[in-house]
C-alpha cells in the first residue's frame, strides 16, 4: 500500500506484541527511510508517517499521575522508559517520539460524552425525536468512563449499552416527542421513557 501512496499514514496496533523480527524491520524505516521486502524490492516511507501504539505501562503511568497530577510529559515518558523497553527495544525506541497517554480526568470525560451526546441529537432530531440528558445520567457516565481501565475507548461501549438501543428503537417505533437518556442499560422493553408530543401537550 506504500509503495502505491507513499504519502500515507500506517497505524500498527498493540506494536509491543509483534515479534522481534518485525521490530528489527523498523530500524530501516526509520534509519533509512527505505523497507526492502523479500524480493529485494525497496518501498520509500520518507512521505509516510508511522504511528505505533502499545498498551504498555498503563497501570504506572495511572499510579504516577495520580500522585502527581502536574507532571510534565518529559517526566513522565522517563519514569515509564524501563517498562517500555522490556517489550520494545530501547535503540527503537530512541527513534521515535514517544507519546504517553495521561488518563482521563473529568472534565476531559464530560467533555467527550457532552459531544457524543451533542452527535446523538441531531441525529435523533432529524428523524423527530428530541433527547435530553439529565444532570444525574451525565454524572454516572462521567464516573463510569473515569474509573474505567479503558478510558475513552470504553465510551462507545457505554453509548452502545445506555443510548444507542433505546434512541434506535423508539425511532423504529416511529415514536416521537422526547426522550431521556440514561446512564445504565435499559430494562423494559422500550428502554427508556418516552413522553409522546401528544402527551405533553
Amino acid at each position: 500500500a506504500v509503495r502505491k501512496q507513499p504519502w500515507s499514514v500506517v497505524l500498527l496496533d498493540e506494536f509491543e506484541k509483534a515479534h522481534a523480527d518485525v521490530h528489527s524491520l523498523f530500524y530501516q524505516v526509520f534509519d533509512q527511510g527505505f523497507l526492502n521486502d523479500g524480493e529485494g524490492r525497496a518501498t520509500d516511507f520518507r512521505n509516510t508517517i508511522v504511528v505505533l501504539t502499545a498498551n504498555l505501562a498503563s497501570e504506572e503511568i495511572r499510579s504516577i499521575w495520580k500522585a502527581s497530577p502536574g507532571l510534565s510529559v518529559e517526566s513522565l515518558k522517563e519514569q515509564i522508559f524501563p517498562k517500555l523497553t522490556r517489550a520494545i527495544p530501547a535503540a527503537l525506541l530512541g527513534r521515535m517520539e514517544v507519546l504517553p497517554f495521561r488518563p482521563l480526568d473529568e472534565h476531559m470525560a464530560r467533555t467527550l460524552i457532552e459531544r457524543r451526546y451533542h452527535q446523538l441529537s441531531e441525529q435523533a432530531r432529524a428523524q423527530g425525536l428530541s433527547l435530553s440528558l439529565p444532570d444525574a445520567a451525565a454524572n454516572e457516565m462521567v464516573a463510569a468512563l473515569v474509573g474505567s481501565q479503558l478510558g475513552v475507548r470504553d465510551l462507545a461501549r457505554l453509548v452502545e449499552h445506555c443510548w444507542i438501543g433505546p434512541v434506535t428503537e423508539a425511532i423504529l417505533n416511529g415514536r416521537t416527542g422526547s426522550l431521556e437518556l440514561t446512564a445504565s442499560r435499559p430494562r423494559s422493553e422500550t428502554g427508556s421513557r418516552i413522553v409522546d408530543e401528544a402527551t405533553t401537550q
